[in-house]
C-alpha cells in the first residue's frame, strides 16, 4: 500500500474543525461529531483518526456519514474511498510501474492456467507396487525360473468424456517372454471419477541380467468417441540376484 492506494478515508480538511466546544459556526467544518460512524464500525475505532489496521473496509461508516450530509445538506463523501494524495488534492496516479508488474504477472498466470488445463493428460496413472513381497518365484523349471511382480494401477479420467483404459502388448514385451496379465482390464472411466486395477507382470530371471531389478515400459491406451491416446509408464520389475 502506498500513498496512492484507495482506502476508507475521513476528509480531515473538509471535515475540520468538528462541531462542538469554542468552534464558531462560520469555522466549522462538515462534520458534525455525531459519532455515526464510530457506532456503526463492527470493530469500534474512529476512522477520523486516520487509517488504522484495524479497518476492514466495510464502508458501513461511509454509509452513516452519507446519511448524515443528506439530512443536514452537506455533500456526501466526508468519508469515502479515497487516497492519500487525493485527500491532499494531489493528481492521483493509479497506472504505475508496479501496477504493470502485477498486471502482467496476472495475465502470465491466466494464460498458464488456461495452457495447462488444455494440454494436461486425460488420464492420471499412478503405479504403486503390490504391499506384499516385491516378487513371487512361480516355477523353476531346467535353466529357466519365472517370477512374477504385482503392481496397482491407479486410473483417474481428466477429461470431460468416458474413456476405455486398456494396457498393449508391444513387440519389445513378446521378445523378452513378459506376460502382462490384467483380468480387470479393459475398463471404463467415466469423466471425473478414478478406478484401481491390478496387474502381475510375470517374466524369465534371465531379463534380469544378474541383477535384482530391470526397467520395463507399461504401454496404456485410451480410446474414446474423439481419439484414441497411447501413454508410456515406467516401472522397476523385481526378482532374486
Amino acid at each position: 500500500m502506498d500513498e496512492d492506494s484507495l482506502v476508507v478515508a475521513y476528509d480531515a480538511k473538509r471535515g475540520e474543525p468538528r462541531k462542538g466546544g469554542n468552534v464558531k459556526s462560520e469555522e466549522r467544518g462538515d462534520c458534525i461529531n455525531c459519532f455515526k460512524c464510530v457506532a456503526v464500525c463492527p470493530t469500534g475505532i474512529d476512522i477520523r483518526n486516520g487509517i488504522q489496521m484495524e479497518c476492514i473496509a466495510c464502508t458501513s461508516c461511509i454509509d452513516a456519514c452519507n446519511e448524515i450530509m443528506r439530512i443536514t445538506n452537506k455533500p456526501k463523501g466526508l468519508i469515502r474511498y479515497e487516497s492519500e494524495n487525493g485527500l491532499k488534492g494531489k493528481k492521483k496516479i493509479f497506472w504505475k510501474m508496479k501496477t504493470n508488474i502485477y498486471l502482467g504477472l496476472t495475465i502470465f498466470s491466466v494464460i498458464g492456467l488456461f495452457l495447462f488445463i488444455f494440454n494436461r493428460s486425460g488420464l492420471d496413472i499412478t503405479v504403486l507396487r503390490a504391499h506384499e513381497s516385491p516378487y513371487q518365484v512361480l516355477e523353476t523349471a531346467k535353466e529357466k525360473t519365472l517370477i512374477a511382480n504385482h503392481f496397482t494401477l491407479n486410473f483417474k479420467n481428466q477429461s470431460t468424456e468416458k474413456i476405455e483404459v486398456d494396457i498393449i502388448r508391444s513387440e519389445h514385451i513378446i521378445s523378452k517372454e513378459i506376460e502382462v496379465i490384467a483380468v480387470t482390464l479393459p475398463v471404463t472411466i467415466p469423466p471425473g471419477q478414478a478406478k484401481k486395477n491390478h496387474i502381475f507382470i510375470k517374466f524369465p530371471k534371465s531379463i534380469l541380467e544378474g541383477r535384482s531389478y530391470h526397467k520395463f515400459i507399461l504401454h496404456i491406451v485410451t480410446k474414446s468417441k474423439e481419439r484414441t491416446q497411447k501413454y508410456r509408464k515406467e516401472i522397476t520389475l523385481a526378482g532374486p540376484v
